[in-house]
């Protein structure tokens, strides 16, 4: 017997009228949720079910897709080339890069009026002390 035709039975307890209507409102409760989510589904993600059951995602541009894929290959080789790639300085810029160093002094210079010999004698005495 369904649940449609055992809930017109006038020998129902109260127990199982509440059982009965229980079990009809969570069926019509699911039905109605399921079929929310597939208008959900179908709508914002393009998923629907097939003739046999098995759900189907069909790509709303194709095009779209495959330019997107295309890209997604493409980025780490450009990337590649534009972080790592050999660069070829011209003349130009070498030279001002050069130019624009700063010079370090001579040591005699930065010592000031000491001169090459008094450096070289005390040198030597420094290494015969160990």
């Amino acid at each position: 017997m369904k649940d449609a035709e055992k809930y017109t039975n006038p020998d129902l307890t109260q127990q199982e009228l509440d059982e009965l209507t229980g079990k009809l409102l969570r069926a019509k409760l699911n039905r109605d949720k399921k079929q929310k989510w597939a208008e959900i589904l179908e709508k914002e993600h393009n998923v629907r079910r097939g003739r046999g059951g098995e759900l189907q995602v069909a790509s709303r541009n194709p095009l779209r897709t495959w330019l997107l894929v295309a890209a997604s290959l493409l980025l780490p080789v450009l990337l590649y080339f534009w972080l790592w790639g050999p660069s070829n300085p011209s003349a130009t810029q070498l030279a001002d890069t050069y130019l624009q160093e700063e010079k370090i002094l001579e040591p005699q210079t930065r010592k000031g009026d000491i001169s090459l010999e008094t450096l070289a004698q005390k040198a030597t005495e420094f290494y015969n002390d160990g």
